[in-house]
């Protein structure tokens, strides 16, 4: 059934990842892909209102996943919200039951060189998985459209280094006011000017 498995690989993501959402991102992509129950593009749409979106972002994304993979198969309203269930039950569960074993276990585990030693080498996986994330959706960005129309967007690189550069070096520009223009810039650059894509 298609819950139970919404439920398990979700489950299996939460259990093998460290380093909170943006290290999931690659795993949950792997997972959407392969098993067809989100296009790529639709993927990456996703991942762009969960990061506008309040809360945490792995479960933001496990919300709009579950979500769809949840309607499309009971068609309707309790599809949604089962997929939903399944998704973010999945992902927060293991998160849940290690963090329990690590309060009970906190004292006595930050002594333990072997503990300490193995987060040593966890600390550089984590930096790669992001880094993979950040590329994957990099390359998503900068490229419009479908199909055979794909190009490289210029606009898109520039506006994101406009951005980047408001963020890093005017430290008073506030994120969301950053979203909000930068939405509607895109409204006005694709819609407007190029008149859709």
């Amino acid at each position: 059934m298609i819950f139970l498995e919404l439920f398990l690989n979700f489950l299996k993501i939460g259990f093998f990842t460290i380093g909170g959402g943006y290290a999931m991102l690659p795993l949950i992509s792997d997972t959407v892909i392969t098993k067809g129950w989100l296009q790529p593009d639709q993927l990456i749409d996703f991942i762009a209102i969960a990061e506008s979106t309040p809360g945490p972002f792995a479960i933001n994304v496990a919300t709009f996943v579950g979500s769809i993979v949840g309607e499309s198969a009971l068609h309707g309203f309790g599809g949604a919200l089962l997929g939903v269930l399944c998704t973010v039950a999945g992902l927060f569960i293991p998160s849940f039951v290690i963090i329990l074993i690590v309060y009970k276990l906190a004292a006595r585990l930050t002594k333990n060189r072997y503990f300490t030693d193995a987060f040593l080498c966890v600390r550089p996986t984590v930096v790669a998985l992001v880094a993979s994330a950040f590329v994957t959706v990099a390359m998503s960005a900068f490229v419009v459209g479908s199909g055979e129309q794909k190009s490289f967007s210029w606009f898109a690189l520039i506006w994101f280094l406009l951005c980047f550069a408001a963020l890093r070096i005017q430290k008073k520009v506030h994120p969301i006011l950053v979203i909000l223009v930068s939405a509607g810039a895109g409204i006005l650059y694709y819609g407007v000017i190029l008149g859709g894509i």
